[in-house]
């Protein structure tokens, strides 16, 4: 099939069988005609006659050229590009294959691609140890720290800790909020009610840290929001649909180039007090 959609022409399936394939081409008068065989695994198929002439003009689109085709062909392209244009990915398609493909197909081929794997990205999760041992290991003086909830029977193994959101967002921000210890009280119940288990994940967190009634006096400002998570899901969207091991490598990568950028960009300090402030010092003097 590779082949039919590089030379631009539509495969006629003459014979179809376990014991043989013949394949012609869909032109009309065309003389081109390949028959083959299975070998011993009877997976593998072998050429036995091949007519490779052809008399007929190449088509700028092929059926054959279907989403779950084009999803394996641009797996690689798809899935380190998450984000990729679908203008763009067809233009690439154009110039590869030499056949234009429909909106509709490129999006299914663009859900299908980011889907493979999905199996191995479940068991990826298993080698995080060896990732952070590795980590620890190539780079001195890093540590690595890893949340998971351990089940006293040996068999189960430990899983990441996390909430369904969609059932606590609702009770989870009148908590939040609350402005006295009895309504942050009363929000607290509901939402035991609802995840005994997000209940004590909360608990164990320093209310100071989080609630807004126990905020410190001093505080004058009631705003318990930033844009932090915004800004690191941001940053995370072209690496989010990536095999596990794959995405923390990425992620550590990105910001090992920042953090050594900015200690180049430091170095470059005329004191030890950074330059925008410096320069608002020295307009005060």
């Amino acid at each position: 099939m590779d082949y039919s959609i590089q030379e631009g022409f539509r495969l006629r399936r003459i014979k179809n069988e376990k014991r043989r394939i013949t394949y012609g081409c869909e032109a009309n008068g065309c003389l081109w005609r390949a028959h083959g065989s299975p070998t011993f695994d009877r997976v593998t198929y072998m050429l036995k006659t091949l007519r490779n002439a052809h008399n007929c003009l190449a088509v700028p689109k092929n059926r054959d050229v279907t989403s779950i085709w084009l999803g394996k062909r641009f797996e690689l392209l798809i899935k380190e590009n998450p984000d990729i244009n679908i203008r763009v990915l067809g233009s690439v398609i154009l110039r590869q294959c030499g056949v234009n493909v429909p909106d509709h197909t490129l999006y299914r081929a663009n859900k299908y691609a980011l889907n493979i794997g999905s199996e191995d990205h479940k068991n990826s999760y298993n080698k995080l140890y060896r990732y952070g041992h590795i980590i620890m290991e190539r780079n001195p003086r890093s540590y690595v720290k890893m949340k998971v909830i351990s089940d006293p029977n040996p068999q189960i193994p430990a899983t990441f800790q996390r909430f369904k959101l969609d059932d606590l967002r609702n009770i989870f921000w009148p908590a939040d909020i609350s402005s006295n210890k009895i309504a942050f009280l009363k929000a607290m119940d509901e939402i035991k009610k609802t995840s005994p288990k997000a209940h004590a994940y909360l608990s164990n967190i320093l209310v100071e840290t989080w609630a807004i009634h126990a905020f410190d006096s001093v505080c004058k400002s009631e705003h318990n929001t930033n844009n932090v998570v915004k800004a690191f899901n941001g940053c995370m969207n072209k690496h989010r649909t990536l095999p596990m091991l794959t995405m923390m490598e990425r992620v550590r990568m990105k910001f090992m180039k920042q953090i050594q950028d900015r200690y180049e960009a430091a170095m470059l300090w005329e004191s030890n007090i950074p330059p925008v402030i410096n320069r608002k010092l020295q307009k005060a003097q």
